[in-house]
């Protein structure tokens, strides 16, 4: 971290390349600067640096990190590296990659890019800046025009490491030195970098591959705001005509959101494999008409592919013989009068000139699907008129390395057995290997290719599969029509080469195929370079039941992997700050790992969306204006549960104005019954709650109104205020958390909903929602039932030799055991066990007085420590041969310790000495 406030540089500027072209999306520029070693002593040097979007630092070839954190667009964080070990006398030289990738995600929001640097001593006197002196160049051997990743990441990595990467010429000013920026120094630690190799080769293969396919950007066909990220309905049709030679059976596969495959009028029935439809149908000899329709609210999807099986029998043509492209398109059907897809306005009104597509898909379907279902090329024109033209060549991707991969199909097995990877591995062409690397990591993959001609190496890299005895049964990253594109390409020629990888991601399994062509290749030492947060100190957890033992290693070890320069959901699908999610791994991080500045960071990072947002966001910094109630009321929670853990007043001096307004806003929008009512997004759990109707109790509660609940505990209000039909458990343990009960009776029933709910009842569907149902019952001196869950639910995981916690647990007979393998709001173990067994309560903030409530329960032994302000608690206890229980503890003199050896249940009755 950095003990600067601001940035010490004021005679730095921003720079960039006139290669640049306005509007560019996904581009790559290298800066390089040449200098003398300082003299005098230079190990205080340090090098102040930011970028947007990212950037990649080297000094003297050492790679040194990536950066910056995270941030809005007026509020860079920038990172200070210190440098003078590296140097050497004589001629050194800074070299830095910047990637803009000129869209939103849920990571950045779109700005102009540049890059600004400074070098200093400890003194702040700068030594070295960003100027006109620098040298930029394009990156030429990384790939401009690929897919997107996903909605939530940049672009799929394309690199051609045959062309020079560095032409120099002299940068330029950038356009940011006309904005007005608040520079803040990044306040979390820089993340570490850990060498991973993989020791396990799983699978051998030969593959067939399917013939090219058309990648369509749909969204920046379609999409009435392509560079934003806001969900947007997508409506038009595209159509080309499609030549046979002979009567055959066709197969059609597709990636996206194909709303109908169309041939000669006549939609074609498909099915799915996870992501991937099939259509198939028989055509006759001769020219036929395909068409796809695309009317939907799609959920920010940005690309549609299409493929064919038999496509080297076929001829592909457009109707209006331009020579341009194979394909035409209707354009546009819809667009939005403006990007937001947030209804609240900070006067707490709902804005209903927000549309996302919901109020006019009917009408605009019509015309889509009369469209879709023109016989032929003439028709579909005489039905367009002037409107239809064909697709840009900018609309198009020229290679989709994830279609190429998801649809490739094994031939053949040479190897089925698992075997150890020694340093080097070779595959032949035509190829590919799978690689184990025997647990989930979070960071850059990085080999050495040897080759003897011109190679095509493609990568794709996951959470899961099943292993057969022929082959393996891939979990593809999805979520319903999305594809999460985690592939690579290296395309490379005869010699040696190094390759690390821009782009972050998160797997366990490595996919590695080389495609037909050349001659063998020489993978060396093929492994990944984790980087995540690196804690200065780790809670323990060890018991006499083993089992316990592994879920709190797996929750610790899912939990660091969530943790970046923010807290994430999971590493390998989105790799998003959710701001409800940290109310979980906040205090678990800080517990387990003493990270109170990656919490705290978190809590300032989300009340500065309020610059554009009336509450809290969701989700930060992002494209992505969606709002979720539920979660701006957790991160209140947070801020003071952030209070307890660290009794920094200053801090909730500093968010009270975010605290404040986030409230007034939610309170302006009450009903007259007092329950909060928008149209937003009130999620809480991965389950059957009625959480689409914009008066929901589960939000009123998670506001902490002064509600009072029926027995029953409805989920949702209906318009009228009437109670609806959907009851959970939900509502029992919020209104248990917060106090929301006025009786003895009404608690008691609350509490028979969570330990025995009844029939019919939504129960909890996700460790999210379980993690405050098991808050609920330690408050309620439930120790047992927690345990019990805790047992049941992370159980399965370890049973299936997960090495982290999933986010969900599926029992419905789907195909893989659940959607992400590693998932931060799953991890609440790591708090919940030390909890149960030493009842810790926080006395005063900041750890200064606690309560130690030992109990044993059914285990023989258990040993635990955990992180505070001052140092690490650590506390035990064992059964004595006698049947008494011996428990001691050593903590921190600054903490003033109470232990209450009372009976605190009904299991707990043996006695205790105190040592």
């Amino acid at each position: 971290m950095s003990p600067l406030l601001s940035w010490p540089h004021p005679t730095a500027l921003w720079i960039w390349s006139d290669e640049w072209l306005p509007g560019e999306t996904n581009a790559r520029f290298r800066f390089e600067r040449e200098f003398s070693k300082p003299a005098g002593e230079c190990d205080s040097l340090i090098l102040d640096i930011t970028a947007d979007s990212r950037y990649r630092l080297w000094v003297n070839g050492t790679w040194i990190n990536d950066g910056p954190a995270r941030s809005y667009a007026d509020a860079p964080f920038f990172d200070s590296h210190p440098i003078g070990h590296l140097l050497t006398e004589g001629t050194n030289r800074l070299q830095v990659e910047v990637t803009s990738f000129g869209v939103d995600t849920f990571q950045s929001i779109r700005s102009q890019p540049g890059l600004l640097v400074g070098l200093r001593r400890d003194d702040r006197k700068s030594l070295l800046i960003s100027d006109e002196t620098w040298l930029a160049s394009r990156v030429a051997s990384h790939s401009t025009n690929t897919p997107r990743i996903c909605c939530q990441l940049g672009f799929v990595e394309q690199v051609d490491l045959t062309i020079a990467p560095f032409t120099p010429r002299r940068a330029t000013l950038a356009a940011k030195n006309n904005t007005d920026l608040s520079l803040q120094a990044r306040d979390t630690k820089l993340l570490g970098a850990t060498k991973r190799p993989f020791p396990t080769l799983l699978r051998r293969s030969s593959i067939q591959s399917v013939p090219p396919s058309w990648t369509f950007h749909i969204r920046e066909h379609l999409s009435p705001f392509p560079r934003s990220i806001n969900v947007h309905g997508f409506a038009g049709v595209l159509g080309t005509c499609l030549t046979v030679p002979h009567a055959m059976t066709i197969t059609f596969l597709a990636l996206g959101p194909v709303y109908s495959l169309s041939l000669n009028g006549r939609p074609v029935s498909h099915t799915v494999q996870q992501d991937l439809k099939r259509y198939t149908t028989t055509l006759e000899a001769g020219e036929h008409w395909l068409s796809l329709a695309i009317c939907d609210r799609y959920d920010h999807i940005t690309e549609l592919t299409l493929g064919c099986v038999e496509n080297q029998e076929l001829t592909w043509s457009s109707p209006l013989d331009d020579g341009l492209s194979p394909w035409i398109s209707t354009g546009p059907m819809w667009r939005a009068d403006r990007d937001t897809n947030c209804r609240i306005t900070r006067d707490g009104k709902i804005d209903e000139s927000v549309d996302a597509f919901d109020q006019t898909r009917s009408c605009v379907a019509a015309g889509v699907e009369s469209l879709a279902s023109q016989t032929c090329a003439a028709d579909f024109l005489r039905f367009c008129g002037h409107e239809a033209h064909p697709i840009p060549a900018t609309h198009f991707a020229p290679e989709d390395v994830y279609f190429c991969v998801r649809t490739d199909e094994e031939i053949a097995s040479s190897e089925t057995n698992p075997s150890s990877l020694a340093n080097s591995l070779t595959l032949q062409p035509g190829e590919r290997v799978l690689l184990d690397l025997e647990d989930m990591t979070n960071g850059f993959f990085q080999t050495e290719i040897e080759a003897k001609s011109d190679f095509i190496l493609d990568g794709y890299f996951f959470e899961h599969c099943h292993l057969t005895p022929t082959g393996c049964t891939i979990q593809y990253l999805h979520n319903e029509a999305k594809s999460y594109r985690n592939a690579l390409r290296l395309k490379g020629t005869k010699g040696r080469s190094h390759f690390l990888s821009a782009q972050r991601r998160g797997f366990r399994y490595g996919l590695l195929t080389l495609r037909p062509g050349g001659d063998p290749i020489t993978l060396h030492r093929p492994g990944v370079v984790e980087s995540i947060y690196t804690p200065t100190r780790r809670a323990t957890f060890q018991s006499s039941d083993e089992n316990l033992n592994r879920i709190f290693r797996m929750s610790q070890r899912t939990l660091q992997l969530c943790m970046e320069d923010t807290f994430t959901d999971c590493p390998s699908y989105e790799q998003v700050f959710w701001v409800g999610d940290a109310r979980i791994e906040g205090p678990c991080a800080s517990l387990t790992f003493g990270a109170y500045d990656l919490t705290e960071h978190c809590l300032r990072l989300a009340a500065g969306s309020l610059r554009t947002l009336p509450l809290v966001a969701g989700q930060c910094p992002s494209g992505w204006d969606v709002l979720l109630p539920g979660y701006s009321s957790l991160w209140i929670m947070s801020v003071w549960e952030a209070y307890w853990q660290t009794g920094k007043t200053d801090l909730l001096h500093e968010l009270w104005p975010a605290v404040e307004s986030t409230l007034d806003t939610a309170l302006k929008i009450c009903t007259q019954q007092g329950l909060f009512s928008a149209p937003t997004w009130n999620f809480f759990d991965w389950a059957g709650l009625d959480q689409d109707q914009p008066t929901v109790l589960h939000i009123s509660m998670l506001l902490a109104g002064s509600l009072e609940a029926t027995r029953s505990f409805p989920d949702a209000i209906a318009p009228n205020g009437s109670p609806r039909s959907i009851r959970s458990q939900h509502t029992s343990f919020l209104a248990l958390l917060f106090n929301l009960l006025p009786d003895a009776d009404r608690k008691r029933a609350a509490l028979h909903n969570c330990l025995h709910p009844p029939a019919n009842t939504v129960t909890v569907g996700s460790p999210f929602a379980m993690h405050f149902l098991l808050e609920a019952l330690l408050q309620e001196g439930q120790p047992e039932p927690v345990l019990k869950k805790i047992r049941d639910f992370w159980s399965p995981m370890v049973n299936a030799n997960s090495p982290t916690c999933w986010e969900m647990l599926f029992t419905n007979g789907e195909p893989f055991p659940t959607r992400s393998h590693c998932h931060g709001w799953s991890a609440s173990p790591v708090h919940l066990l030390p909890s149960i067994f030493f009842g810790l309560e926080i006395l005063e903030p900041g750890w200064k007085k606690i309560r130690i409530i030992p109990r044993l329960l059914d285990l023989e032994y258990v040993d635990a420590s955990v992180c505070t302000p001052w140092g690490l608690l650590t506390m035990h206890q064992k059964l004595n041969p006698d049947g008494s229980v011996h428990f001691d503890y050593k903590a921190p003199s600054e903490i003033q310790v109470i232990v209450a050896p009372s009976p605190i249940t009904k299991t707990s009755d043996m006695p205790i000495e105190i040592a």
